[in-house]
């Protein structure tokens, strides 16, 4: 078999993106900056489908700009897509994959349509859910299998939106709605919205 092309794609607001210190010299690496020529800011949906759009690879793996990894993950991801599955970080709170890492090869990943470009949050969520309906094999990773580096506080008013995302998915695949867990509200309500309260500040 032909050793596969890889592209990783990376959405990103900043001019030096940490996730580069960790990847191979053999990738080809696509950095999608969300702004465009007049300042407007891009969702990471159409971030990452532009950059899906202009990589060359094979293979696609969609990485946020502040993780690093060792080399026996990076590997470890790209076997899985080799062998026709889908491959990424599970998240804490649900059964999909994460937009932190998530890797597909470029075929598949126009085949199922790509990224909504209509999704500000959860895009992520959506996209795995929408691969598990189709039949694809998602390989999970656990979280920890990269270093995220830590955000500063975060606006909870954010979490008014990401609510308004998931009932997006709940309108458009109505068997979502009773796979949303109740830690998911739990969490962001005592993480963010508790702290704020008393004036504290959320860090991931």
């Amino acid at each position: 078999m032909d050793k596969k092309k890889i592209s990783v794609i990376i959405p990103t607001l900043s001019e030096s993106p940490i996730t580069l210190n960790s990847l191979p010299n053999t990738v080809e690496v696509i950095i999608s900056d969300w702004k465009t020529d007049d300042k407007r800011i891009y969702g990471l949906s159409v971030a990452r489908n532009i950059g899906a759009m202009r990589a060359n690879g094979d293979i696609l793996v969609f990485m946020d700009d502040d993780i690093r990894f060792d080399q026996d993950f990076f590997d470890r991801l790209i076997a899985c897509v080799a062998e026709g599955k889908v491959a990424g970080l599970k998240s804490k709170w649900h059964d999909y994959l994460i937009g932190r890492v998530l890797a597909i090869t470029k075929e598949d990943f126009f085949k199922v349509g790509g990224f909504d470009p209509l999704m500000i949050f959860s895009e992520d969520v959506e996209f795995s859910y929408r691969l598990q309906r189709m039949g694809y094999e998602l390989v999970e990773f656990p979280v920890d299998s990269v270093m995220h580096i830590p955000h500063p506080g975060r606006d909870p008013r954010k979490f008014i939106q990401y609510l308004r995302t998931n009932l997006i998915i709940a309108f458009k695949y109505p068997k979502y709605f009773k796979k949303i867990p109740r830690t998911i509200f739990d969490y962001y309500y005592h993480k963010i919205m508790k702290p704020r309260e008393k004036g504290g500040k959320y860090v991931e």
